[in-house]
C-alpha cells in the first residue's frame, strides 16, 4: 500500500502544490494575525484546561503535536497544512477504492477546491485551540476507513488493518463528535466510489456495507463506553446544545426547514446556492448512467441510488439531531460531501458513453462548461467569504484590544481615587460595546464576535473570559468573587444597583467606570459600564 500512495502522491503532486497555495490564499492571513478568541483565551492560560471539556481527543492529539503549551503560530501552521492534508486523504481513499481513470486531477481539484474554500472550516479555525487537531482528525478519519476496507479486502490477512481502523475512531470520535458523521458520509462516499469500480450484486452490496456499519459500530460503541466510564462527568458536548426539548416539536421542526432551506440558496457567509444544483447534478448523471449502461440489476441500482441521497442528506443529520439550530463551527460534514459529490460526477461524467448525435454531443460540452462555470463561482464565493470573516475577526479583535487597553487605565485610575488594589475588588462588567464594523466585515455566529459582546458578565461576577483575555494582552486584573460575595451579587445586585447603572454613562464616555455602594448591605463595587443593554435574563 505504500508503493501504492507514493505513486499516488507522485501522480497528483502539481495539483496537491496548487490546493496548498489555495489553503494559503483562502486561510493565509491567520498566519500573520496575533488574533485569538474565545475558548483560546483560556487554553492560553494552560493546555489543562482541555481536560474539562470531555473531549479527550483534543487533549490526546493536543499531546502528540507537542501542546504542553500554545503557541499561537505554531497552531496556525499546522492549521494550513492540515487542511491541505485532509482532501488529499479522501482523495486517495477514494482513488484507492474507485475506478481508475485519466481524470485523476481534476477530481482532487474539485475534491480539494469545495473541501479547502468552505467557509465552515473558517468557523472551526476560529477556535485555535482544537482547529489543529479537529483538522488532524478529519485526515485520520480518511486512513480509519482505508485501513477498514483494506481489512474487508483481505480480513484473512489484513485482519490487524480493522484493529488500527478502530483505534483510530477512539481518537477521532472523541476529538470531536461531529466527525463522526463525517466518518459515516465517507463510508457512503467510498461506497459509491467503489461501486464505479466493480459492479456487486445485491447480496454482494449487503455484505460491503455490513461490514464497514459492522466496523463502525464496534468502535462507535467501544468510544461510547470509554467515554461513560471516564469522561462522562465533565459533560456532554453536543448533548447541552440540543434544543427539541426547550423549542417544542413543531418549533423544532421550523428550525429545521429553515436551516435547510438556507443552506439551498444564497445566505452569506456559509452558503452560496450551488450545493442543491451539485446533489441535482449528480443524481441526474447517475440515473442517465444507469439508463446508457443498461441496468438489469434494479435492487442494485437502487441501493446505488439510496446512498447517494444519504450522502445528499448527510450534512442535515446533526441539524435534525439539534433540532435546527446547528452551530456553524460543526457543519463539518457539508465540505466533505460536497466535494464527494464533485467527485462522483467527475468520475461519472468521464465514464460516461459518448453520445451518438452532434446535438447530444453539444449538449455534453455545454454542461460541462456550465459544470466549470458553477465551480468556479462557488469557489470565487466561498473564498471571498472565508477572507471577509477573518478580516472580520481581526478587526473585531483589533477593537476589542483598544477597548482592553482603555478600560485596564480607567480603572487604575479610578482605584487610585479611591485608593483600592485591583485584588480587593469586585469588578463588575455589565453591557455590550457596540463594533464599528465597515462595508467590508462580514459576521458570522462566532467570527467578528467581540469578546466584551460575548461575555454576558451580569450572570458571570468576576467575568473570567474577560480577564482571560485581558490577561493575554497584558492587562491582568486579580478580582476573585467568594461563594457568598457571588450569593449577594445574585440576590440584591439589580436592586440595589440598578438605577444607579442605568444612570450611568456608557464606555466610551466619562463616567463609565464608577464605585458604587450600598452600606446596608454592606457591597460596594467598581462598575464598568460598557454598553446600554446591560440587563440579562
Amino acid at each position: 500500500m505504500l508503493a501504492h500512495i507514493k505513486d499516488y502522491l507522485l501522480k497528483t503532486r502539481w495539483m496537491i502544490l496548487f490546493l496548498a497555495l489555495v489553503t494559503f490564499l483562502t486561510h493565509g492571513s491567520t498566519l500573520f494575525s496575533q488574533r485569538f478568541g474565545i475558548d483560546t483565551d483560556i487554553i492560553m492560560q494552560g493546555m489543562h484546561h482541555f481536560n474539562q471539556t470531555g473531549r479527550q481527543g483534543l487533549v490526546w492529539l493536543a499531546g502528540l503535536l507537542g501542546f504542553e503549551w500554545f503557541n499561537l503560530y505554531y497552531v496556525q501552521a499546522l492549521n494550513l497544512l492540515f487542511l491541505t492534508a485532509a482532501p488529499v486523504a479522501f482523495g486517495y481513499l477514494f482513488y484507492r477504492v474507485g475506478a481508475q481513470s485519466t481524470c485523476l486531477n481534476v477530481s482532487l481539484l474539485v475534491l480539494g477546491l469545495s473541501f479547502i474554500v468552505s467557509p465552515f472550516w473558517a468557523a472551526q479555525i476560529y477556535f485555535l485551540n482544537q482547529s489543529a487537531q479537529v483538522l488532524l482528525a478529519c485526515t485520520l478519519t480518511a486512513v480509519s476507513i482505508l485501513l477498514a476496507e483494506e481489512a474487508r479486502r483481505e480480513p484473512g490477512r489484513k485482519w490487524y488493518c480493522l484493529l488500527l481502523a478502530i483505534a483510530l475512531m477512539q481518537i477521532t470520535f472523541a476529538c470531536y463528535q461531529v466527525l463522526v458523521m463525517v466518518y459515516i458520509a465517507a463510508v457512503a462516499a467510498v461506497f459509491l466510489m467503489s461501486s464505479l469500480k466493480e459492479e456487486r450484486s445485491f447480496q454482494d452490496q449487503l455484505r460491503w456495507i455490513g461490514f464497514h456499519a459492522g466496523a463502525f459500530l464496534v468502535g462507535f460503541l467501544l468510544y461510547m463506553l470509554t467515554y461513560r466510564l471516564f469522561f462522562a462527568q465533565l459533560g456532554g458536548y453536543l448533548e447541552g446544545q440540543i434544543t427539541w426539548a426547550d423549542s417544542g416539536l413543531w418549533q423544532g421542526i421550523k428550525y429545521c426547514y429553515y436551516a435547510i432551506r438556507d443552506s439551498l440558496m444564497v445566505n452569506a457567509p456559509y452558503f452560496t446556492g450551488f450545493y442543491g444544483i451539485f446533489a441535482l447534478l449528480l443524481l441526474a448523471v447517475t440515473v442517465h448512467k444507469m439508463k446508457a449502461d443498461g441496468a438489469q440489476k434494479k435492487l442494485s441500482s437502487l441501493v446505488i441510488l439510496l446512498a447517494e441521497l444519504f450522502l445528499i442528506g448527510s450534512p442535515y443529520v446533526f441539524v435534525l439531531l439539534q433540532g435546527g439550530q446547528i452551530m456553524d463551527r460543526m457543519q463539518l460534514v457539508m465540505p466533505l460531501s460536497l466535494g464527494s459529490i464533485l467527485y462522483l460526477t467527475v468520475l461519472l461524467l468521464y465514464r460516461e458513453t459518448a453520445p451518438r448525435t452532434r446535438l447530444l454531443q453539444m449538449l455534453a460540452k455545454v454542461g460541462t462548461l456550465a459544470l466549470i462555470l458553477a465551480i468556479g463561482k462557488n469557489t470565487l464565493s466561498n473564498l471571498d467569504y472565508c477572507t471577509r470573516l477573518y478580516y472580520t475577526a481581526d478587526w473585531a479583535f483589533k477593537y476589542d484590544t483598544q477597548i482592553a487597553e482603555k478600560i485596564y487605565l480607567d480603572i487604575q485610575a479610578a482605584q487610585s481615587v479611591h485608593e483600592k488594589n485591583a485584588a480587593y475588588d469586585n469588578i463588575i462588567f455589565v453591557g455590550n460595546p457596540e463594533i464599528p464594523y465597515n462595508d467590508i466585515c462580514i459576521r458570522g455566529e462566532m467570527l467578528g464576535l467581540s469578546v466584551f459582546q460575548f461575555e454576558k458578565s451580569l450572570n458571570n461576577p468576576g467575568a473570567n473570559r474577560l480577564l482571560y483575555f485581558m490577561e493575554n494582552l497584558g492587562y491582568p486584573l486579580d478580582i476573585y468573587f467568594s461563594e457568598g460575595e457571588t450569593a449577594a451579587y445574585h440576590a440584591y445586585f439589580v436592586e440595589a444597583f440598578g438605577q444607579k447603572i442605568d444612570e450611568m454613562p456608557s464606555y466610551p464616555a466619562a463616567g463609565y467606570a464608577q464605585y458604587v455602594a450600598d452600606e446596608e448591605l454592606g457591597l460596594e463595587y467598581l462598575i464598568v459600564k460598557l454598553g446600554e443593554e446591560w440587563r440579562f435574563e
